[in-house]
C-alpha cells in the first residue's frame, strides 16, 4: 500500500504507517471470522488443524 501511495504521489506520513497495519490486521480478521462462520464447526476446526498444525 505504501508503494502504492508513493507511485501516485501521496505523501505517507507516521500516522498512516501506524494506520496502515491496524487496518489490515482488522480486515484479514473479518475475513477470518467471517471464513470459520460459514462452515461447519468440525470442518472448520480440521481445516485450522491442517494450515496451522
Amino acid at each position: 500500500m505504501v508503494a502504492i501511495c508513493a507511485l501516485v504521489g501521496i505523501k505517507v506520513n507516521f500516522v498512516d504507517f501506524v494506520a496502515l497495519p491496524i487496518t489490515l490486521d482488522l480486515g484479514i480478521g473479518y475475513a477470518i471470522v467471517t471464513a470459520r462462520s460459514s462452515v461447519p464447526a468440525a470442518a472448520s476446526a480440521r481445516w485450522f488443524d491442517i494450515c496451522f498444525g
